[in-house]
């Protein structure tokens, strides 16, 4: 069996992490991360339509029995038919099983990234400027009068930034 969360991962870079280092906002990033999850939710709903359980091996060899009734067959004419039916009936199943499998294993990664947008979204301030901002905090020492902490937007972007490159 593949690893799953692998090829999820390996998909992802190849697929989506460039559009994703480029957006500038969490809100951005959670709205690119809400399509990707609807898009991934219909392939799932789509892939879960499909056979999903493989017919076992007596069965397979009643339906051929079936099918060459009243003459047995020769030794070729059943190992071609028997490769033929596996063609038809089993390999689909299977196909379908990897791929639903995979599907879901972008869902989980899809929703642990939208999980981490929406923290980062959380610690953001509700207002963004190229300037500097100012944040009033009161230190433990000095409860008289706050002091004012200075940051800049363009540190925290280079942060958030560093942050996604790395997942």
């Amino acid at each position: 069996m593949s690893n799953h969360p692998e090829i999820a991962k390996a998909n992802w870079k190849l697929q989506h992490q460039a559009d994703f280092a480029l957006l500038d906002t969490p809100q951005e990033q959670i709205e690119f991360l809400k399509d990707l999850l609807l898009k991934n939710k219909e392939n799932v709903i789509e892939a879960e339509k499909l056979p999903q359980f493989m017919p076992s091996d007596s069965q397979l060899s009643d339906q051929i029995k079936d099918e060459f009734a009243p003459h047995k067959p020769t030794d070729k004419e059943w190992k071609k038919r028997w490769d033929e039916v596996n063609k038809e009936l089993v390999l689909p199943v299977i196909m379908n099983q990897e791929s639903l499998s995979i599907l879901r294993a972008e869902q989980e990664l899809l929703i642990g990234k939208l999980k981490i947008a929406r923290k980062r979204l959380e610690v953001l301030p509700t207002y963004e400027t190229h300037e500097v901002q100012k944040i009033p905090s009161t230190s433990s020492e000095e409860k008289i009068s706050p002091k004012i902490v200075e940051s800049k937007h363009d540190d925290l972007d280079i942060l958030l930034r560093n942050i996604a490159e790395k997942e």
